[in-house]
């Protein structure tokens, strides 16, 4: 991610872990939320704090997560 790419949008940040169980259990409320803004206009950033990049990705796949997901090791 390039603060170019960013420059003139709103960004959401949503942090998130696979050890959180509230986190997971509001995920669905989460991405059906934010589905619901301007794309065009935000920038939403799914940050997982996972540490296993494996499970990262078992949860976005397991999601469809649609936004941009990171990984902060």
């Amino acid at each position: 991610i390039s603060s170019k790419e960013l420059r003139g949008k709103t960004i959401v940040l949503h942090f998130w872990a696979t050890s959180c169980g509230p986190c997971m259990g509001r995920m669905p409320e989460h991405i059906k939320s934010l589905s619901n803004l301007d794309q065009s206009q935000v920038e939403i950033l799914f940050v997982s704090l996972d540490d296993d990049q494996e499970k990262f990705m078992e949860a976005v796949n397991k999601f469809q997560m649609p936004f941009t997901n990171l990984r902060d090791e």
